[in-house]
């Protein structure tokens, strides 16, 4: 032992830049985005294991616009979109309180 604490874990160094932000899906690489990482987020196993249906990936912008409570958060690690979390605002009754409800939340695996 040389004074330092053991650890099972491996030391990692990661030097990436992330950046989150809400998206804006007029965006059409903000919309691509949110889509791709959606049809990732579906095909894996803790989704629904399989990839998004055609009328899914037609329709899932769009519809997103649509809904008046939508907020869609991206982030990027180093310029790569890595992750998603798609949200609704509503409403808790038993706080009394609006809240924000996270439907899909997502981290591409490295």
């Amino acid at each position: 032992m040389n004074g330092k604490p053991e650890t099972w874990l491996p030391e990692i160094r990661m030097n990436l830049s992330i950046l989150t932000l809400e998206a804006d899906l007029s965006r059409e690489d903000q919309a691509a985005d949110t889509l791709r990482l959606l049809d990732a987020y579906s095909a894996d196993p803790m989704g629904d294991g399989h990839p998004l249906s055609d009328a899914a990936r037609r329709d899932l912008i769009p519809g997103l616009r649509q809904h008046p409570t939508t907020h869609v958060f991206l982030a990027y690690a180093d310029g790569e979109a890595v992750g998603i979390a798609i949200c609704f605002l509503g409403f808790s009754t038993f706080a009394a309180r609006r809240l924000l409800y996270i439907m899909d939340y997502f981290v591409q695996p490295t």
